[in-house]
């Protein structure tokens, strides 16, 4: 299963965050930025589309920290 994000969302939320990450409020490392769906794209059927407030600009360690997994090595 995957959802779908539309571009116009992908960009709203890149404009909402201002490039830091929405739960550390630090800017990405040389990762730079990602995005978390809520709820996990292997949670919504196909063509679920996903509105922005779903969707988050995430660090790498923060995004990992979401799905559970630690990071041996900062």
């Amino acid at each position: 299963m995957m959802g779908i994000i539309s571009p116009s969302v992908r960009e709203e939320v890149r404009r909402r965050s201002g490039g830091l990450c929405e739960d550390c409020k630090g800017p990405g490392n040389w990762r730079g930025l990602s995005q978390h769906e809520e709820p996990h794209r292997s949670q919504v059927a196909r063509r679920y589309v996903y509105k922005a407030n779903e969707v988050f600009d995430l660090c790498y360690k923060c995004h990992s920290a979401r799905h559970g997994i630690m990071e041996l090595l900062s």
